[in-house]
């Protein structure tokens, strides 16, 4: 298991998601771009569409890990920003209770 924080292991495998969404796609073009009148074998055109298939499909694939990376990311800020909302909120409850405490006053007056 990894010991880095959980932003840089998403920033790295985003990183990798992109890297593989180009590799497929220079594949993809060169699947394309095979010439087919050298190619007069009925299982290899077959083949070659299934592969622009698959291709495609890999694209898609990486293209959805992509977004739900990015929207886990955006929920993981949301929650970061709530918790050192709450920390602060903690932080003043204290600080109000500690001076109500050396006030000498009753705790049934804060209600």
């Amino acid at each position: 298991m990894s010991t880095e924080p959980i932003s840089i292991q998403y920033d790295q495998i985003l990183n990798r998601l992109h890297d593989l969404l180009n590799e497929i796609q220079l594949k993809f073009i060169q699947i394309q771009e095979i010439n087919l009148t050298i190619n007069n074998n009925p299982l290899f055109e077959q083949n070659r569409l299934k592969l622009i298939i698959d291709f495609e499909n890999a694209k898609e694939t990486i293209n959805k890990l992509i977004n739900n990376r990015e929207q886990i990311q955006i929920t993981v800020q949301k929650l970061d920003q709530a918790v050192l909302l709450i920390n602060q909120n903690i932080k003043i409850l204290r600080t109000n209770l500690e001076h109500y405490r050396l006030s000498n006053n009753n705790i049934e007056e804060l209600q």
